[in-house]
């Protein structure tokens, strides 16, 4: 089926439109030239009233003058009736268009033999040339408000000219051949502007109406994302409380089997109870990690801001980090805290503290350094990790606070679910803190976080 044609111009260079979007913009044009078009039907019925009143023509032709004035008026009637049509959805486009040419033509037509016959039978400079400031007046006018259809517009004017042209060119002396040249100039003219109006105002209306389109594109496909989203969550927060439970009874008994007095394990089993509890433990951590990450996302995390000294949160950290920190001869550097207090939720902040520490410790070289210090940089606190180890490649930066990412290490056997730094963000900015970092391939990375100081 083809597709109808946009009335008016069409830029080759702007993407198609379907055949929907060509005829709403149709529908919006013609009621725009409807609204556009009703002052002007009234000027030129009182226009023709007017100059006929004064005018010698009156008395000698009176009866063309009644059945023009006539003719004008029911074109006028007709023109108000079919605009409240349209605006009312009572006729469709195609008949409307049609009506619209049809009345404009006879419209046009009338005054041009109006102003033709007045040229023709009497000599009065005076009054032909008011008739004549009308004539431009209403030109001008359609030019203005009849753009929006180019052919109507030229017919328009053509109907109006033409007949005053003729009747002059017939009286042919030095007078009336700069009055030709002048009308002729003047309706090229108008001609140019209408086409140049009429191409920036179909172009507007394209553009407006892709950009549109593409605003409600937009929209839905976030609408979309974040349905999969919540959906994804909700999944995700589901599955992670119902793996839960049966890896709480896992790690429960696999305790119970490695300290069990009266039946003691082997050193073989023994062994292998250590491997469950570790791969139970990793996973277990990962499950609140998820639990964690949707919780952020779906809004529901619960902070209780208060104001608490951070070297005492680090503190608690330091005998969790320890450990494994020993494991890889990592060196702790852990500069004083300040005696500031900072607004922020205490048992959050320990989760963010640890997961930066066990990251600055796990990607670090073995025998390297890990430092924590601090920084006072106007109304907020700086705590900064830094570590000598492997750092983080530029192409994998990009990437670093996207949910499951491993940043190429998918394939070492550093553990990791790619899901702490995300919520360790989140976390951050709940707090009205924010999280940034530096790296540089095996020459380490800082990562650092701000937290707002406590009113003094």
């Amino acid at each position: 089926m083809a597709l109808p044609l946009l009335h008016g111009y069409l830029d080759p260079t702007l993407p198609a439109l379907d055949a929907a979007s060509i005829q709403e913009l149709n529908q919006h044009a013609a009621r725009d030239l409807a609204k556009r078009s009703i002052p002007g039907g009234l000027i030129v019925l009182l226009a023709l009233l007017i100059s006929a009143t004064a005018s010698p023509i009156m008395d000698g032709a009176c009866t063309l003058i009644c059945t023009l004035f006539t003719l004008m008026t029911i074109v006028v009637l007709l023109r108000l009736l079919s605009i409240r049509l349209l605006f009312k959805q009572q006729i469709n486009l195609k008949n409307w268009r049609r009506l619209s040419y049809g009345m404009f033509t006879v419209s046009a037509a009338v005054w041009g033999f109006y102003v033709a016959a007045s040229f023709y039978l009497y000599q009065n400079i005076t009054i032909n040339m008011v008739i004549m400031m009308f004539t431009i007046g209403i030109a001008s006018g359609a030019a203005t408000s009849l753009f929006i259809w180019k052919r109507m517009t030229q017919i328009y004017l053509l109907m109006i000219f033409l007949p005053i042209m003729t009747v002059v060119l017939l009286q042919w002396n030095s007078l009336t051949a700069s009055l030709i040249f002048g009308l002729a100039a003047y309706l090229l003219f108008l001609l140019v502007q209408a086409k140049r109006a009429n191409t920036e105002y179909w172009r507007a209306l394209c553009v407006n109406k892709l950009l549109q389109k593409q605003t409600d594109e937009l929209v839905t496909a976030k609408e979309q994302a974040e349905k999969a989203s919540m959906a994804k969550t909700e999944f995700l927060s589901s599955m992670s409380h119902e793996l839960r439970t049966p890896l709480n009874a896992i790690l429960g008994f696999t305790q119970l089997l490695a300290t069990d007095p009266e039946s003691p394990p082997t050193r073989q089993q023994k062994d292998s109870l250590n491997h469950i509890l570790k791969a139970s433990n990793h996973l277990l951590t990962l499950i609140n990690q998820v639990l964690d990450l949707s919780k952020v996302e779906s809004g529901k995390l619960e902070l209780n801001l208060t104001e608490l000294q951070i070297g005492k949160l680090v503190d608690d950290c330091l005998p969790l980090i320890k450990t494994l920190a020993d494991e890889k001869a990592v060196s702790l550097n852990i500069e004083e805290a300040p005696s500031t207090l900072v607004v922020a939720d205490a048992m959050r902040l320990k989760q963010v503290l640890l997961n930066l520490l066990n990251n600055g410790v796990k990607y670090n070289h073995k025998g390297g350094t890990l430092t924590l210090s601090y920084d006072t940089l106007g109304d907020h606190l700086r705590v900064r990790i830094r570590d000598t180890g492997i750092g983080i490649s530029e192409k994998h930066q990009e990437m670093m606070f996207r949910s499951f990412s491993r940043l190429g290490q998918e394939n070492s056997t550093t553990e990791g679910s790619g899901v702490g730094l995300v919520i360790t963000r989140n976390l951050l900015e709940a707090m009205n803190g924010k999280l940034d970092f530096e790296s540089q391939k095996n020459q380490g990375s800082t990562f650092w976080f701000d937290l707002p100081f406590a009113s003094q």
